[in-house]
């Protein structure tokens, strides 16, 4: 697959596999406050951190068609940022998306996020996307609840991680009505993994407004 290939339009976006001519751009976005809070948990990169993530998803990007791409207005501003990138131990692929700071509230997050999803299950052939973020980054569960995503499990103990998935099976997850593991991801509050005595599963406990909802853990495939 080639770039032009791996070229998305949206209605507003024009989006793109990263190359290292958007260093500069994609530095200047990566080291604001608010985008860096929670996507390096504070950490302001180095020039060099950053060209070496983009020559990662230059490699990610010709080896299996992943990597990120950068999202541009119709006056070639660049806005969003977005893609498959693998995080945790061992390594899983999840969709990951990002806005520039002034740029924020408009829904391109959402709007950058859906392409990708749809670019990951028809021309990657995904059956299932996952996504996570830290439960305190509200506008990032806005958007997995705006894609469909469901709740699959918290993250590590001691920091507080949401983790999703999409899958087939959620296109017609609204129609049909919510199940107790499908409770509205902005909504979310926080959450523990526990083993459950009986089955001897390990699963979710989530806490939402005023309820507790039990999720088992799912396994998804790629």
């Amino acid at each position: 697959m080639n770039a032009r290939e791996a070229t998305l339009r949206t209605r507003r976006l024009l989006l793109q596999p990263m190359t290292a001519s958007d260093a500069t751009v994609v530095h200047c976005i990566w080291t604001t406050p608010g985008v860096r809070r929670f996507l390096f948990d504070g950490e302001v990169l180095t020039w060099a951190k950053t060209t070496a993530m983009l020559e990662l998803s230059m490699d990610l990007f010709c080896r299996e068609g992943t990597g990120l791409w950068l999202g541009r207005g119709n006056d070639g501003e660049a806005i969003a940022f977005c893609g498959y990138w693998y995080f945790h131990q061992p390594p899983q692929l999840e969709l990951v998306y990002g806005v520039a700071e002034e740029y924020w509230g408009n829904g391109y997050a959402t709007e950058a996020a859906r392409a990708l999803a749809e670019y990951g299950q028809r021309r990657l052939g995904l059956r299932t996307i996952r996504a996570s973020t830290d439960a305190a980054n509200a506008p990032s569960l806005w958007v997995m609840d705006k894609l469909g995503m469901r709740l699959a499990r918290a993250g590590p103990k001691g920091k507080q991680i949401v983790c999703a998935v999409l899958a087939p099976s959620c296109d017609s997850f609204h129609a049909k009505g919510r199940r107790p593991d499908s409770v509205p991801l902005t909504q979310f509050r926080s959450a523990t993994v526990a083993l459950d005595a009986a089955s001897g599963r390990r699963r979710t406990v989530c806490r939402w407004h005023g309820a507790r909802v039990h999720a088992a853990r799912t396994v998804a495939k790629r």
